[in-house]
């Protein structure tokens, strides 16, 4: 995992700053977890992944010396219309931006169209008997149609006024290697966390190797938290997976 130009940057903070960076994190999410058992499952679910996306969200903005430089207008959007968790990239006014190229409003609308295709009416045609491909017709869909497709097209919308909002899947599909998969090209906003919050700070102590593993466990838990806890099982299984991954990608 490179070392970004973003490591210059002075991230000191203040006791006070910490709680107010992770005070949601913490708290509100444990929040959730305590009053599972008046909603249904899958609102759980959705309430945590919300409430962990929002905290982790705020945190990244509260962090940035950026915040301090940049007009309230263009903070707002950082927090409520914009997807990545790059708020240094984000909220500098001092960057040149390229305008986004019509192939590139093209492919990503491309992508959107047969995202909610494939969601909104080939996942439905699918027979009830048949729920396993039903469920992944229906999650590449939506993933097509909101990671890869609306995602791509606010960040086209963005760069289209100056700001330097880089999408948060860069072609996973061209990956030379695990490293470049995971590190340079998928969920580029987790990326960016994991990166600035475990990577740059514990890479001299324990080795470029060991942090970048310890990036892959913290991804784990969360996908564990988020999913494993609101279907009542296959506890570890997430954690498992990303383990083996950083395993791999380390090898």
């Amino acid at each position: 995992m490179a070392i970004s130009g973003a490591d210059n940057i002075p991230r000191s903070l203040g006791q006070t700053d910490v709680w107010v960076a992770y005070f949601p994190l913490i708290f509100v999410t444990a929040g959730v977890v305590v009053v599972r058992d008046r909603m249904p499952d899958w609102a759980f679910m959705w309430a945590l992944a919300i409430v962990i996306y929002a905290s982790l969200k705020w945190a990244s903005w509260w962090r940035s010396p950026a915040r301090f430089e940049s007009l309230w207008a263009r903070s707002l959007g950082y927090l409520l219309a914009w997807p990545g968790m790059d708020a240094d990239s984000f909220l500098a006014t001092d960057r040149n931006v390229s305008a986004p190229r019509t192939r590139e409003w093209a492919w990503a609308i491309g992508k959107t169209g047969i995202g909610a295709i494939l969601l909104w009416v080939i996942a439905r045609r699918v027979p009830s008997g048949w729920p396993l491909p039903q469920a992944w017709v229906g999650l590449v869909g939506m993933v097509l149609l909101a990671h890869f497709g609306s995602f791509h097209l606010v960040a086209l919308l963005w760069r289209r006024v100056g700001v330097d909002a880089v999408p948060i899947m860069d072609q996973p599909l061209l990956s030379a290697s695990l490293s470049e998969f995971w590190g340079r090209r998928w969920n580029l906003g987790f990326r960016q966390l994991g990166h600035e919050w475990i990577f740059r700070p514990l890479h001299r102590a324990i080795g470029v190797a060991g942090a970048g593993f310890l990036v892959f466990v913290l991804s784990g838990l969360i996908h564990d938290l988020v999913i494993s806890l609101p279907a009542r099982g296959g506890y570890g299984l997430p954690t498992g997976y990303f383990v083996l991954q950083g395993s791999r990608r380390g090898a």
